[in-house]
């Protein structure tokens, strides 16, 4: 054994097989970065709903800052008020970034999650949807169910050019779930979107956060407001409307510092009550 240490040439084999194992694994200090993503939002989006339940479409960008890869296993969105109605909202697909002032429909990519290496970038523009419960979804379901059996649809339109509507109580019945869903008045309120990973034992972590606030006004009201009256042709629910500006609004915000977002997230998951 001393006589290999002794060995010029033992050395510089020990040596090669040291550089090439270290060259495998991040520096220390990359490594004890840990994980931490920075997550940018921009200055305006896209505010929507089906029959009242929200929908929001936001370019996200987000950064791991960390020193290891992380995944991303689901992203949150919550929107609070003044008066302490929360409602939340889960990133279930996403589109191409463009479209997000564009207030046009787009193809959508299902979100099943996101795995980001350390100084990495990603952004698109998410679609994220109220969380409803099992009652709403089978009451919203039935709504459906009943337009596209009357054959108001985009894939049912008559050939003579003639719009058919709803029955009147199929579309009184879609308007009277709207009226108890849609909760949204003039106001003050903010937006937190929270990228979330999962451990092996199933516990959500909150790697990264931002937030913003935003301010309803009447015309922002009105302009979500507004398919309803298209309701009984079933634009805004088996139709797309030819008015794009009907039933969203695009709303400016305003950026929130990193207490507000944090104070305001926590507020938003503690014993959150969605609408």
């Amino acid at each position: 054994m001393l006589g290999l240490l002794r060995d010029p040439a033992a050395w510089s084999v020990l040596i090669a097989v040291s550089a090439l194992v270290l060259s495998q694994v991040a520096p220390l200090r990359q490594i004890l970065r840990g994980r931490h993503l920075r997550v940018a939002l921009p200055r305006q989006f896209f505010l929507w709903h089906t029959l009242g339940n929200l929908q929001v479409d936001i370019v996200v960008g987000i950064r791991n800052t960390g020193g290891r890869d992380a995944y991303i296993s689901h992203i949150d969105c919550y929107i609070l008020d003044s008066e302490g109605r929360k409602w939340k909202l889960s990133a279930q697909s996403y589109v191409p970034a463009s479209s997000a002032t564009s207030g046009t429909p787009a193809p959508e990519l299902a979100f099943s999650g996101l795995a980001i290496s350390p100084d990495q970038f990603w952004s698109q523009t998410l679609r994220c949807y109220e969380d409803i419960d099992e009652a709403d979804q089978r009451q919203l379901e039935g709504i459906y169910d009943k337009f596209y059996s009357s054959g108001v649809s985009d894939t049912a339109l008559p050939t003579d050019g003639s719009v058919p509507e709803a029955p009147q109580a199929v579309a009184d019945e879609a308007r009277a779930y709207f009226r108890r869903r849609f909760m949204l008045v003039r106001g003050t309120y903010r937006l937190v979107i929270a990228a979330m990973t999962q451990s092996r034992a199933g516990v959500n972590d909150v790697a990264g956060t931002a937030g913003c606030e935003f301010i309803m006004i009447e015309s922002n009201i009105t302009k979500l407001r507004s398919i309803v009256h298209q309701y009984q042709y079933g634009f805004g629910i088996t139709r797309v409307s030819a008015n794009p500006v009907l039933g969203n609004s695009l709303v400016s915000v305003k950026p929130l510092g990193a207490d507000a977002t944090t104070a305001s997230y926590r507020a938003a998951t503690h014993s959150r009550h969605g609408s």
